[in-house]
């Protein structure tokens, strides 16, 4: 574990309300921390996005006092790596080495998480703070297997770590909020992993970051193109809408292969939205009960595997909300929602290796980020009844648990 190194530097950290209080607009640090739990089939990917965001700082007009603190873990081994302006100068493509660990680490369990954040901060101070979570994802499901206990395939919420076991250990979002939360937050939390942007999963971040970022569906293994991503997330105004442009415009000029939706949620607004949403969903319980889901914008079909798969269908909300809602309620549901996601961009499809096809977006039906719907074919799926799971969620049990489904 970490806690030997931890412990070199007192803890310190810049909260989420300190930050709040300062003008976008004025001259102050930050200090992105990229946390790549890559001890999977995505570990030769972390080397190419250690060598643009190296390539990006390089090409980067910032500050004197602003940073990047890399958290890495691969097949290979473990490090933890420092750049800033300086050290991108000298163009040897180098960090600096902070620490490299020689035990097997399990990045997937949120005490790693929590210590290297921990250790971040109170050796690198900043006026602000940014966290890249980068490695594979599933969404708001519930991991069973942090730590300890079975295995369920497929069930990997964030991040994915095959060093103790197979098909590895995962880090519940509960977990992970709690992490940030006790560190003190960050102002965003970017995403660059499969399915994390579900109302689910920013609900659960709502305390312990400004802004979050990422994509509702399957995402290229490639992932962000971090030689023109660096330079929005040292931002100093409007960061957040910055990194959803420059996410999309790599996919957005790549043609003909893959495709993305990516979009930005501010937290600040959840509270009241889901005091909102839940009563939509006790107005309209009877049309989500009979609408016709085949053919709502959906970035994983439960069916595709023959319910081989422990991942439910995840919905597209504005796609729902246009099926089940009248005209004006559903003009209120876009103004209010147009508050929480500032900023949504998709091109006109996604690849996904799920069901090996392109996948085509209604943007009449898009606004970025998706939405779990109770129905009853969950019920009978083995142990992982998603009906259950989601009350096991913060938004669910707000807004699902006075639903009934059947």
């Amino acid at each position: 574990m970490l806690l030997s190194v931890a412990a070199i530097y007192s803890f310190s950290a810049c909260s989420k309300d300190e930050n709040e209080e300062k003008n976008d607009e004025e001259e102050h640090s930050r200090t992105v921390i990229f946390y790549i739990a890559a001890d999977n089939s995505l570990s030769n990917n972390a080397k190419y996005d250690l060598k643009e965001i190296y390539q990006g700082m390089q090409n980067l007009v910032i500050g004197e006092d602003d940073k990047v603190v890399v958290y890495v873990d691969d097949t290979y081994s473990t490090s933890l790596l420092y750049l800033d302006k300086k050290l991108a100068a000298d163009g040897t493509g180098d960090f600096e080495l902070i620490h490299e660990y020689s035990e097997e680490i399990n990045s997937c369990d949120s005490e790693v998480l929590k210590e290297v954040l921990s250790l971040v901060k109170s050796k690198y101070k900043s006026d602000s703070y940014g966290l890249v979570l980068w490695s594979h994802g599933t969404g708001w499901m519930p991991s069973l297997c942090e730590k300890d206990g079975p295995l369920p395939a497929k069930r990997r919420t964030f991040g994915l770590d095959n060093s103790e076991v197979r098909p590895g250990r995962q880090m519940r979002v509960s977990s992970l909020a709690k992490a940030v939360e006790e560190t003190g937050g960050v102002d965003f939390i970017f995403f660059d992993a499969c399915f994390m942007q579900c109302i689910e999963v920013a609900y659960q971040l709502r305390n312990a970051t400004r802004y979050v970022i990422g994509s509702p569906c399957e995402l290229p293994g490639e992932g962000a193109n971090y030689t023109t991503m660096v330079e929005a997330m040292f931002s100093k105004d409007n960061y957040a809408e910055k990194m959803v442009e420059a996410y999309y415009k790599e996919y957005s000029d790549d043609g003909d292969t893959y495709g993305i939706n990516v979009s930005a949620i501010k937290t600040a607004e959840l509270e009241s939205y889901s005091d909102y949403m839940k009563g939509l969903v006790g107005k309209y319980s009877e049309e989500l009960r009979n609408a016709d889901y085949d053919y709502m914008l959906n970035y994983f079909q439960y069916e595709m595997w023959q319910y081989q798969v422990a991942q439910p269908n995840f919905f597209d909300m504005q796609a729902v909300m246009l099926e089940v809602l009248d005209d004006n309620d559903y003009k209120e549901w876009r103004k209010r929602t147009n508050a929480v996601i500032i900023k949504n961009m998709e091109t006109p499809f996604w690849y996904s290796s799920y069901n090996n096809r392109k996948n085509y977006f209604d943007v009449t039906e898009c606004c970025g980020v998706s939405m779990f719907i109770p129905m009853e074919v969950y019920d009978n799926y083995n142990n992982n009844n998603f009906n259950k799971s989601i009350l096991n969620t913060e938004w669910g049990e707000k807004v699902w648990s006075q639903y009934n489904y059947k």
